[in-house]
């Protein structure tokens, strides 16, 4: 995600590959998902296929993509589709099947988020990046995420070059690599570099 300082929103936009996080989530109609909320593009996506719950632990980032998602709307509804992201290059591809009123926002830090009911796939982006260079650090958010999975559910994780199967199998056994999609999934430019993993829950 690109950082950038204003009225406290850090997320504008996304600049990771929006069509690979979605390859790499592997949605299909009628699941149902758990986003990071950040700039809001992931949620926009995702909605085509079912409902979505968009978390974030800063009121105005989830404010701000609120009024985009309400932008959106009424764009759609006007046959007038732009939005301010370099990436929406993807939603306008898609503009015709996205169902943004399907995307619920909560506002939430991780630790303390409960969710309703379970999820087919968890969009993470860079949360695990943020949680110190210690697995005791991460593990247990990713236990957490697990626990809110549907058997066979998937895990995208941004920032997931520190997990490994060892890490997995030490700390978080409930969680396995799926190696087809996180090669499927991996790449870089010229601003970044990104190596995301994507987890399955097999237990």
């Amino acid at each position: 995600m690109k950082k950038k300082s204003s009225r406290n929103i850090t997320f504008f936009t996304i600049n990771e590959d929006l069509e690979l996080i979605i390859k790499g989530l592997k949605p299909q109609m009628g699941q149902r998902f758990l986003s990071v909320c950040s700039s809001g593009d992931v949620p926009f996506a995702l909605s085509e296929y079912g409902e979505v719950v968009a978390f974030d632990n800063n009121p105005e980032q989830i404010e701000y993509a609120k009024s985009r998602r309400d932008e959106l709307i009424e764009k759609m509804y006007n046959r007038c589709f732009m939005l301010n992201s370099e990436a929406n290059w993807y939603l306008k591809g898609r503009k015709g099947s996205l169902r943004p009123e399907r995307i619920e926002f909560v506002y939430s830090g991780g630790e303390r988020f409960s969710p309703e009911g379970d999820f087919d796939a968890i969009y993470l982006s860079n949360i695990i990046g943020y949680c110190g260079d210690e697995d005791a650090e991460k593990g247990p958010i990713l236990i957490r995420c697990s626990k809110f999975l549907r058997p066979n559910g998937i895990i995208y994780v941004t920032n997931g070059n520190c997990i490994w199967p060892r890490f997995l199998s030490e700390n978080v056994p409930t969680l396995s690599i799926d190696v087809d999609l996180t090669e499927a999934t991996n790449y870089h430019d010229v601003n970044s570099q990104w190596y995301p993993k994507v987890l399955r829950r097999i237990k």
